[in-house]
């Protein structure tokens, strides 16, 4: 099913979805997804040497814009100052007032993905780390681009009975792009960041002193931890703590073992203590965790 959302919302500062012209400026690829309510849309604008400004505005949907040629500006909602730049991804997301100006020169072209309000509050809550952030810059541009000509042709062919597809690979592509920004992924980490991980999770059953681990291996503590948090989107606790609650999920799911031995192994002084944080982070139980996946 083709949804024209854009059309219906009527946001006076959206580009029209297409030209009659040959040479296409502006192209928009959108499907409802079932009866569902809610929808993907995937797009390419070029400005054609066009300045463009965004004051103080509020998308009614969640956008997401990747810079492929040009220079611009986002400002958030706290005033703070972004550059653009090719590589660029910035978010514009639902009920969250920005501005934002395309210069004309080098022309602006942007690749974009959206979608409507509650699916992006779902999507949120697992793919976007920090909510706070708005502004990435991608280390892979030619390989997102691909990805995003390869989701539009995709998009563009399915029918109504193939969007499960859509919406699996909507997220692969969301995905993709996250870990191909330097605050997100792996591969570009610093060597430093690398290593502490490998080290803490070996150590994920013991309680060990964070800023001595730094200081023993001759990293300074509080600049270190931003880095790690910037990097990874966690703090070197929370790091732990995951990690941790990530290894009790695996033995809940694959072992026999009890929730007294589980909590044990992993370093906890007590099954009290181990059930707890279980339940703050996935507000189940462990006998609930292991029931749900017998």
């Amino acid at each position: 099913m083709e949804n024209r959302h854009k059309y219906q919302i009527k946001v006076p500062f959206i580009e029209p979805l297409e030209s009659s012209s040959k040479t296409t400026a502006s192209v928009n690829y959108s499907k409802a997804l079932g009866n569902s309510g809610s929808w993907i849309g995937c797009g390419y604008i070029d400005r054609e040497g066009k300045t463009k400004k965004h004051i103080n505005v509020t998308f009614p949907y969640f956008s997401l814009v990747l810079v492929i040629e040009g220079k611009g500006t986002y400002v958030d909602s706290q005033d703070q100052l972004h550059h653009l730049k090719k590589g660029s991804v910035f978010l514009r997301k639902p009920e969250y007032k920005h501005s934002s100006h395309c210069e004309s020169q080098p022309s602006w072209k942007e690749y974009y993905l959206d979608c409507d309000l509650n699916l992006y509050k779902h999507l949120s809550s697992f793919l976007l780390p920090d909510n706070k952030k708005v502004v990435y810059q991608t280390s892979c541009p030619l390989e997102i681009i691909d990805n995003f000509t390869s989701f539009m042709e995709f998009i563009k062919k399915e029918s109504e009975v193939d969007m499960p597809s859509v919406y699996i690979k909507f997220i692969e592509l969301l995905n993709s792009i996250f870990n191909k920004t330097p605050a997100f992924h792996a591969q570009y980490e610093n060597e430093s960041i690398n290593q502490v991980k490998l080290d803490l999770d070996k150590f994920l059953n013991q309680r060990i002193d964070l800023k001595s681990y730094c200081e023993s291996n001759l990293l300074n503590y509080e600049v270190f931890r931003k880095e790690f948090k910037e990097q990874t989107g966690l703090s070197l606790m929370n790091y732990m703590v995951r990690r941790r609650l990530d290894k009790a999920c695996t033995l809940l799911r694959t072992t026999n073992l009890r929730v007294l031995e589980i909590s044990n192994e992993l370093g906890y002084s007590s099954q009290y203590e181990f059930s707890k944080q279980f339940k703050r982070y996935f507000h189940l139980s462990p006998k609930q965790y292991r029931v749900g996946n017998e």
